[in-house]
Order: structure tokens, then sequence, then C-alpha cells
């Protein structure tokens, strides 16, 4: 019998509640490992990011893209992700740039 979505047929020899029991444990643990790898995923994705919130006006992203360039232009590239409502996302190239720009910043002066 082939197995079909990664499940392997009932063994013969054993009930099926044992077998059921053993193969929901593997998918446990296989579920388990695979979230594992998501979160280092995410993890080293994420790592040097900076999130802020913009009080008051709410510039577009072009005026948020050419501050964070103009302010931020001594620490490397700045990937700059709009989320909506004031709210973005600036992407780090080393954990030392982040480091540097963390922390409240004006944009009128």
């Amino acid at each position: 019998m082939v197995p079909v979505g990664g499940l392997k047929p009932p063994d013969a020899n054993k009930s099926g509640v044992e077998q059921g029991e053993k193969e929901k444990e593997r998918q446990d643990v296989m579920g388990n490992l695979w979230w594992e790898a998501v979160i280092m995923v995410g993890e080293e994705r994420w790592r040097n990011t900076v999130i802020g919130y913009v009080l008051g006006q709410n510039p577009n992203f072009r005026e948020m893209e050419g501050f964070v360039r103009a302010r931020w232009a001594d620490f490397g590239e700045v990937k700059v992700h709009n989320m909506g409502k004031g709210v973005y996302v600036f992407q780090m190239e080393s954990e030392l740039a982040k480091m540097e720009v963390h922390g409240a910043f004006q944009g009128d002066r």
C-alpha cells in the first residue's frame, strides 16, 4: 500500500489504537520541529528590525523613505515598510545599525 499524505498505513501486527497513538506522537514531534524551523527563520529575518509609530502627521511612504535616507544614511541600507495607520517597519543591515537608530526621532527638526 502506498503512503498517502506522508502517513503510513497501520501496522497489521499492532492494534489500531496503539498505532494511532504512535502516529499522533510522531506527527506532534514533526509539527514541533516544523514550528521551531519557522521561528528560527523568522528570528533571523527580523533580528535587525525596528518598528516605529508616527505621532501626529501621517507621512506617505515616499516622505518616510526620504526621512530615513536623510537621517540614517550613515547606518547603511534601510528597508522601509509601511504597515498602515502610522506604523512603519525598518529593516537594518546590522545589529549595530539597529542599536544606533533605536530611540525617539523628530522629523521636523
